[in-house]
C-alpha cells in the first residue's frame, strides 16, 4: 500500500495540516499541529489540489536595514527599518500629469542612487530642493522653499514627477536611508512587496541579487510575476531574489505589477519522494523540498504533496516533523 501526504501550512496563522490518503483518494484524516506542536486529529477531509490562503505576493527579500514603500493612492512613503516595530508614514505629493510639464511618479522597483543636501533644478527655473534622494533618473523625494506645496501633502499629487515632501520630514528621513536603500513606488495592491531576510540564515547562494537591469535580470522577473498570475507560484521553481540593501540599481526599476491580476488559487506542487519515514529529518528530503519548507519558514502560503512508499504507519509524529 501507498500513502500521500499532502502538507498546507500558513504561517500567518500558525496552523499546520497533514491529509493522510490511501491509495485511491477515498480515505483521509485530517491532523492539525498547533505552534506549541500539539497534534488533534480533526474530522475526514478531502484531497486539496489548491491552496485557499491566496492571493500571494512576489515576495523580494532586504538583506539591509531599511527601505522605503511609497503608495501613490495613499499619497504616503512609508520608511520600514530592521527591527523596529513602528513604520515612518511621511505624507508626500507626487507627480500630476494634468499640470504643465508634469508626469506621474513612475511606478516600480529601485534603489537610492544619489543624495544631496541641496540639489538644484536646472529644468524648473532653478528651485532649490532639500535634502535629495534620487531613486530613478531625475525623479526623487525633496523639500522645497516655502510653505504652499504643504497643503497638498498627503492629499493630491501636485509635482511635475518627483515626490514633494515637508522640509522637516524630508531632513528626519535623510540620514535613515542611505545608498542602495530599495525603493518601491506603488498603487494600493501591488503583486510585489518588500520584506526583511534574516541576514545570518539566508542562504544567499541559493538566491539572486536583484541588480540592474539586464536581459536575464528582466526575463527573471517577468517570469516570476507571470508564475505569480497564473497560479504556479508552487509548480514552476524560480530562485528567490533579494536586495542587500547596498546595490545601487540603474534608473528604469523593475515593475510592480497588480494583486488584481494574481490567481485566486495556486496549484499544488507536486513532489515525488520515496521511504518518507515517521520522524525523518528534514536534511533528508531533495533541495527542492527543503526549499519549499524554507519558504514556509519566510510566510508563504504553500501546499505540498509528498508520495511515500509503504512505511509502517505514518503517523501523527510526521506531521510534527513536517511542519517544523
Amino acid at each position: 500500500m501507498k500513502l500521500a501526504i499532502v502538507l498546507i501550512l500558513t504561517l500567518n496563522i500558525g496552523i499546520a495540516g497533514i491529509v493522510f490518503l490511501g491509495e485511491g483518494g477515498t480515505k483521509s484524516v485530517l491532523a492539525s499541529t498547533t505552534d506549541h506542536g500539539s497534534a488533534i486529529v480533526a474530522a475526514p477531509a478531502a484531497f486539496v489540489f489548491h491552496s485557499d490562503y491566496m492571493p500571494v505576493q512576489d515576495t523580494i527579500w532586504v538583506l539591509g536595514d531599511a527601505f522605503l514603500m511609497v503608495d501613490l493612492d495613499g499619497q504616503h512613503m512609508h520608511l520600514h527599518q530592521r527591527g523596529v516595530d513602528t513604520l515612518i508614514a511621511i505624507p508626500i505629493s507626487s507627480g500630476n500629469p494634468r499640470i504643465h510639464d508634469g508626469m506621474e511618479t513612475p511606478m516600480g522597483i529601485y534603489s537610492v542612487q544619489t543624495k544631496s543636501p541641496l540639489a538644484i533644478s536646472r529644468q524648473y527655473d532653478n528651485a532649490k530642493m532639500f535634502h535629495w534622494i534620487g531613486f530613478n533618473y531625475n525623479i526623487g523625494a525633496h523639500g522645497l522653499e516655502g510653505s504652499g506645496y504643504y497643503r497638498h501633502l498627503g492629499t493630491r499629487p501636485s509635482s511635475h514627477g518627483c515626490l514633494r515632501v515637508g522640509r522637516e520630514d524630508i531632513e528626519r528621513l535623510f540620514p535613515l536611508v542611505p545608498h542602495g536603500t530599495p525603493v518601491m513606488v506603488h498603487r494600493a495592491r501591488p503583486a510585489r512587496t518588500f520584506a526583511f531576510a534574516d541576514s545570518s540564515a539566508f542562504r544567499s547562494v541559493a538566491a539572486v541579487r536583484l541588480q540592474s537591469r539586464s536581459k536575464p535580470m528582466t526575463k527573471l522577473m517577468r517570469q516570476r510575476l507571470e508564475r505569480l498570475y497564473s497560479g504556479r507560484t508552487q509548480i514552476d521553481y524560480l530562485p528567490e531574489v533579494y536586495l542587500d540593501g547596498e546595490t545601487q540599481l540603474r534608473p528604469g526599476g523593475y515593475a510592480v505589477g497588480t494583486l488584481d491580476s494574481v490567481a485566486i488559487q495556486t496549484k499544488a506542487i507536486i513532489v515525488n519522494h520515496r521511504n518518507i519515514h515517521a520522524g525523518m529529518d528534514l536534511d533528508q528530503l531533495s533541495w527542492r523540498s527543503k526549499f519549499l519548507c524554507d519558504s514556509l519558514t519566510r510566510g508563504l502560503h504553500v501546499a505540498v504533496r509528498f508520495r511515500a512508499e509503504e512505511t509502517p504507519g505514518p503517523s501523527l509524529s510526521t506531521a510534527r516533523t513536517l511542519a517544523m
